[in-house]
C-alpha cells in the first residue's frame, strides 16, 4: 500500500516475485519491476491525480487479480516487458489518454476502459491488442497482429491522426458510429490484411494496404470502405442505408462465392480495375 495524498509516488521493485498493488494513490504515480520475469499485479486500486505509469522488464505481466484493481487517473500509461491483462481478467482502466504498450514476441494486451478514452499515440501489442471502451474511443496511431476494438454504450471510434495497423483488424460499437464521413479524409485509417466493422451506426473505413484487403463481415446503416487496391469480400456486406466500396487505381473488387451485399444503394468504384 502507498498513500501520498497529493505528492507524487515512486517505486522501483527488483525483486524476482510479482509486486502486489492493493491501494496505490497520489498525484503523479510511477511504479516499476525491473527484473526479468517479475510481474506487476492489480490486487487493489491505483490511482493519480495527474497520471499513472506502469513498467515492467523483459517477460514480466502486468494482471490483474480483483475486481477493485481499477487504475484511474487522467493519464495512463502501461508499458510490459509481458503481458498485459488477459482476456477473463482485463486490465480496467478509468483515463483520459490511454497509451499501452506490449511489443515483446507473443505479447498481448487485453483492456477495459469505463468510458471514453483517447488512444495514446505508440500504443501497440506484437500479438493481439484488445480493447473495450464504454464511450467514445478516439485512435492515434496502433498496431498489433490482431487488433480488436470495441465501444459500448454508443460510444463512436474516431480517427484523431495516423492509421490502426494489423495483420487482422475487427471494429465494433453497439450503435457508435465507426469513422466519420467522408471515408477518405475523416474515416478510421487502416493498414491492414483483414478487416471486419460491424455497427449499427455508419461505418467509414480508409485503408492503405497496397497489396489485397480481405474483407470480412460488414455491417452497419451507411458502409463505406476504400482500399489502396484489391478489395477481395470474404463475408457478407450489409447496410440498410447503402454500400459504398472503393477500389484504389486498378484495384479490382471480388467476391467469395456465396457472399452477398445487401443494401438498398449500392456504389462500386475502381479506376481501371474490375469487378468480379
Amino acid at each position: 500500500n502507498a498513500t501520498a495524498n497529493a505528492g507524487d509516488i515512486t517505486i522501483t521493485s527488483s525483486s524476482t516475485a510479482p509486486l502486489t498493488l492493493s491501494s496505490v494513490s497520489g498525484n503523479v504515480v510511477a511504479i516499476s519491476s525491473t527484473s526479468t520475469g517479475a510481474d506487476l499485479n492489480l490486487g487493489g486500486a491505483v490511482n493519480g491525480a495527474t497520471s499513472v505509469a506502469l513498467t515492467t522488464a523483459a517477460n514480466g505481466d502486468i494482471y490483474r487479480t480483483s475486481v477493485a484493481g481499477v487504475i484511474t487517473a487522467p493519464s495512463v500509461t502501461l508499458t510490459s516487458g509481458g503481458n498485459v491483462g488477459t482476456l477473463a481478467n482485463r486490465i480496467l482502466t478509468d483515463a483520459n489518454t490511454l497509451t499501452v504498450i506490449a511489443n515483446t514476441a507473443g505479447a498481448n494486451a487485453f483492456i477495459s476502459e469505463v468510458d471514453a478514452v483517447t488512444l495514446g499515440a505508440t500504443s501497440s501489442a506484437n500479438a493481439t491488442f484488445d480493447l473495450v471502451a464504454g464511450g467514445n474511443l478516439t485512435l492515434d496511431n496502433l498496431s498489433g497482429t490482431i487488433v480488436k476494438l470495441a465501444t459500448t454504450n454508443g460510444g463512436n471510434i474516431i480517427r484523431n491522426a495516423g492509421s490502426v495497423s494489423a495483420t487482422s483488424l475487427t471494429l465494433t460499437s453497439d450503435s457508435g458510429n465507426i469513422g466519420a464521413s467522408p471515408a477518405g479524409t475523416n474515416g478510421i485509417f487502416t493498414n491492414a490484411g483483414t478487416i471486419a466493422a460491424s455497427t449499427t451506426g455508419d461505418i467509414y473505413i480508409n485503408d492503405t494496404n497496397a497489396g489485397t484487403v480481405n474483407v470480412g463481415v460488414l455491417s452497419g446503416s451507411i458502409v463505406a470502405l476504400n482500399t489502396a487496391l484489391n478489395m477481395a469480400l470474404q463475408q457478407n456486406v450489409i447496410g440498410t442505408a447503402s454500400v459504398s466500396l472503393t477500389a484504389g487505381g486498378a484495384g479490382n473488387i471480388t467476391q467469395l462465392a456465396g457472399r452477398t451485399i445487401t443494401t438498398p444503394n449500392l456504389a462500386l468504384a475502381s479506376t481501371t480495375g474490375n469487378f468480379g
